[in-house]
């Protein structure tokens, strides 16, 4: 559904709509859903009942803040681990409490005795950049540890996740922004390219899932 959407935002010439049903949708319906002339994406069947997706406004201040609580015991694991969003969700966490962190990355970091040499050199910047980002998570007084792995790599994931287990004894939370850049739109995409794209956020997501299931 969400690659629908994205089609029909990128190419105007494109009609794209998707129908969630059961077991209970009779074939008319969808025939007469597909013919419609609304500019709806998205309609489900339930029971025979037809329902469309709308957006209203609601307003915050009504609901209750329901606060998710930042645990310093255990460990938050955290994939795409050495990006600009996965740094800046650390830090966010270090900021609320002193928590065990696990940053999962496909590149891998130098040693840390290597650091101060990096970072008096200054020549790469990139890796300056996220070298700082964790010694300033650091200095909140949170623990970082970095391994090396894709996310699509359910051996080495499993070995990482079973590690940290024995570690920490508790996994509190997974935050997955391993991905890989998509550079272009979906229709100048070969298959390959677009396979990448999608892999670490499908196939890395339900091996997430797998692995952490009874956490």
């Amino acid at each position: 559904f969400g690659l629908g959407r994205a089609i029909r935002n990128e190419i105007s010439l494109i009609k794209c709509r998707c129908i969630d049903i059961d077991e209970q949708t009779e074939l008319f319906d969808i025939a007469m859903d597909l013919i419609s002339t609304g500019d709806f994406y998205e309609t489900a069947y339930r029971n025979g009942k037809r329902y469309v997706q709308k957006f209203d406004c609601l307003e915050i201040k009504d609901y209750p803040d329901k606060r998710v609580e930042i645990k310093s015991e255990g460990v938050y694991i955290i994939t795409g681990g050495l990006g600009g969003i996965a740094l800046a969700v650390a830090k966010s966490l270090a900021l609320k409490n002193k928590v065990n962190i696990a940053l999962i990355s496909r590149s891998k970091l130098p040693e840390r005795e290597k650091w101060d040499e990096i970072l008096n050199d200054g020549t790469d910047e990139k890796l300056c950049k996220k070298i700082i980002a964790i010694k300033e998570i650091e200095d909140l007084g949170s623990k970082v540890t970095c391994f090396s792995a894709d996310v699509k790599d359910i051996d080495k994931v499993s070995l990482i996740v079973e590690k940290l287990r024995q570690e920490f004894g508790k996994i509190n939370g997974i935050i997955h922004s391993a991905g890989i850049p998509g550079d272009n739109f979906v229709v100048q995409k070969e298959e390959k390219a677009f396979r990448e794209v999608l892999s670490p956020k499908i196939h890395g997501t339900w091996i997430l899932d797998k692995l952490t299931e009874k956490d």
